[in-house]
């Protein structure tokens, strides 16, 4: 793929003045990221730009906070289709459309602390979900910088 997919019609690179034009003014501004509890979904800025979104299930703490200290908030559930995926879908509906092209080792944060959710990296669809219960949990675009591959690729579960 040559170019991730947009959120929510903001893409990579998007400067926070086109990204509050497009969604309005952030929710809260955390961890040099801004944040939508209501839209289910939270964009991380370098530089004042979009560098990275992640769209969220419902009940989910914001990701861009660590671990350790995830906040009192959750998210609304993310409504909508990110590059083919959404919230919720199976991991059937998921083979029908690609395969994954590795699995990438999670890494524990609020929206995870135990870091235990599968995760796969889709590199055609510009991007990485995170499985749970054979569901669609959370949308990475593009594949979250701070996950690295693990040795072999399971199929999702």
């Amino acid at each position: 793929m040559e170019r991730a997919p947009k959120v929510l019609g903001v893409a990579l690179g998007a400067s926070r003045a086109e990204l509050e034009a497009r969604l309005g003014p952030c929710e809260a501004l955390e961890a040099g990221g801004c944040v939508y509890w209501s839209r289910g979904v939270e964009f991380e800025l370098a530089g004042g730009r979009v560098q990275r979104a992640v769209a969220h299930s419902k009940g989910d703490r914001s990701s861009l906070r660590s671990a350790a200290e995830p906040g009192e908030a959750k998210f609304r559930a993310f409504a909508g289709d990110v590059g083919g995926a959404r919230i919720g879908q199976s991991v059937s509906e998921i083979e029908k459309q690609s395969t994954p092209t590795q699995r990438l080792r999670a890494v524990p944060t609020a929206a995870d602390p135990a870091g235990e959710a599968g995760v796969y990296e889709y590199a055609e669809r510009g991007l990485a979900l995170e499985i749970s219960e054979a569901r669609v949990i959370r949308i990475h675009v593009p594949i979250a910088p701070a996950r690295a591959p693990e040795a072999a690729l399971e199929p999702p579960r």
